[in-house]
């Protein structure tokens, strides 16, 4: 968790869930999605991927892009944002999401 001023700023897709904020993810050419955090966190946490955005970066392509060049272009930015989720993907099991909590703790 950073800090702007007075405002604090999530770093990872966990202080995303926390702060009740989506998760940003835009391309250059444009096209955006904003994801739901819970379901993202726990794609990436399945699979053993770091959440922190600066990571999380080689995860993520442009599929519009991919369907009209062909090429994976990646984000330029991946933020919290107060927007409605587009994407929501499955979140775990309350046990899970209490062990989780209960790491952070």
């Amino acid at each position: 968790m950073r800090s702007i001023g007075s405002i604090l700023v999530p770093d990872t897709m966990f202080e995303c869930v926390l702060h009740r904020q989506a998760v940003r993810v835009a391309c250059q050419c444009g096209h955006f999605n904003h994801f739901d955090p819970a379901g993202l966190w726990w794609k990436f946490h399945r699979k053993g991927w770091p959440d922190s955005f600066r990571d999380a970066r080689e995860r993520f392509y442009c599929r519009p892009c991919r369907i009209g060049t062909g090429m994976k272009r990646r984000p330029v930015m991946i933020e919290a944002s107060q927007a409605w989720p587009i994407v929501i993907l499955p979140v775990p099991d309350e046990r899970t999401w209490k062990n989780a909590l209960a790491r952070m703790r």
